[in-house]
């Protein structure tokens, strides 16, 4: 049931225009997949399923179902099946049905939010609510909404999204807020956090010290935590450039309820290119200095394993949270993680 909700999950990506990257991140194929083909090449049985599933959720609105992908997915870790993916081109709709049972898995489909009425009036108040609850000094203006239906899981939700990526995700059964991203102005985050934050980017970062530009928080079933980010606009080769072109120097992710440091990283780090080899004795006296400061831990005890391909060097003990660091090709770290039980951070 894991491995079917995580490939899954990425149709919920595809209805929504503005996400956290968790959300957004590991879409299954472009949209302009050279397998889509147009929807009257279609076995029609699954094209009037499809239509029928986007009227059962519509709400009164009109979807044209115009093109189709023809997909593998997986039912466990083992199992492949053969799905269709069936779209309107604008993806304002989009159905996923078994190719074999011919039942429907999942139902996306994009709504104005002058088109949020009858049975569906009820959530964006709730929405609106979550985001007044949290943050009375919030500049969200909701944009649209996102319908996401799982058959398989039994799951229906209402993503109301912002022009800038803001969002509350709302449990369409339980009229709940379940998940929210808001970004926040810096004076109105918790001061400890950023003081959390700039202490663990200054053990990476040695003299850099520039203040943090943007902020967000973000909630849902696993996390409550608060993102402090350092944007600038710039062309380093070693840095990437995000949405709105800015590039990320240095970013940490602290827990709005522990205060604890679970992902902190350098990335300016990455313009030193000189070439320098760790022994696994080197790596653990550097990665033992930062998590005495930053939880008091000593790793005695843990094991250490490198993946070279992805250049994680993970300290894990039984029981206890794995430790994963990075370091930069000339030896400096870069970026330390806590991966936690389930994912939990908060």
């Amino acid at each position: 049931m894991k491995t079917t909700k995580k490939l899954l999950a990425p149709m919920l990506a595809l209805s929504i225009l503005s996400a956290t990257p968790a959300i957004a991140a590991n879409v299954e194929k472009p949209f302009h997949d050279p397998g889509l083909i147009q929807i009257a090449k279609v076995d029609q049985r699954y094209v009037t399923i499809a239509q029928k599933a986007v009227e059962q959720y519509g709400n009164g609105k009109s979807f044209q179902l115009e093109e189709a992908l023809k997909d593998e997915y997986f039912v466990d870790d083992s199992t492949k099946k053969v799905r269709w993916i069936i779209q309107s081109k604008t993806r304002d709709a989009i159905v996923t049905v078994d190719a074999d049972s011919n039942k429907v898995l999942t139902v996306s489909v994009n709504f104005e939010l002058a088109e949020m009425t009858g049975k569906y009036a009820k959530y964006l108040p709730t929405a609106e609510a979550a985001v007044r609850q949290l943050y009375g000094n919030a500049e969200v203006k909701f944009e649209m909404a996102s319908f996401f239906r799982d058959e398989t899981l039994g799951t229906s939700d209402f993503h109301f999204s912002t022009n800038d990526r803001q969002f509350v995700r709302v449990d369409a059964v339980k009229n709940e807020a379940k998940a929210v991203f808001l970004q926040y102005k810096l004076a109105d985050v918790d001061p400890q956090a950023v003081s959390t934050a700039e202490q663990a980017v200054g053990l990476l970062s040695k003299a850099d010290d520039h203040p943090f530009t943007d902020a967000e928080f973000q909630r849902d079933d696993e996390r409550e935590v608060w993102e402090l980010k350092r944007l600038v606009t710039g062309n380093d080769k070693a840095l990437g450039i995000d949405e709105d072109g800015k590039q990320l120097v240095a970013s940490a992710t602290i827990g709005a309820k522990t205060g604890k440091v679970y992902r902190v990283e350098f990335l300016k780090a990455l313009g030193d290119k000189t070439k320098q080899s760790l022994t696994k004795e080197q790596a653990t006296a550097i990665v033992q200095a930062a998590v005495q400061q930053f939880y008091g831990t000593d790793l005695a005890g843990y094991t250490l394993t490198v993946d070279n391909d992805w250049g994680d060097y993970k300290f894990s003990s039984e029981g206890k949270d794995t430790i994963v660091a990075n370091f930069t090709s000339g030896g400096q770290l870069y970026r330390l993680s806590l991966n936690t039980e389930f994912g939990k951070q908060n």
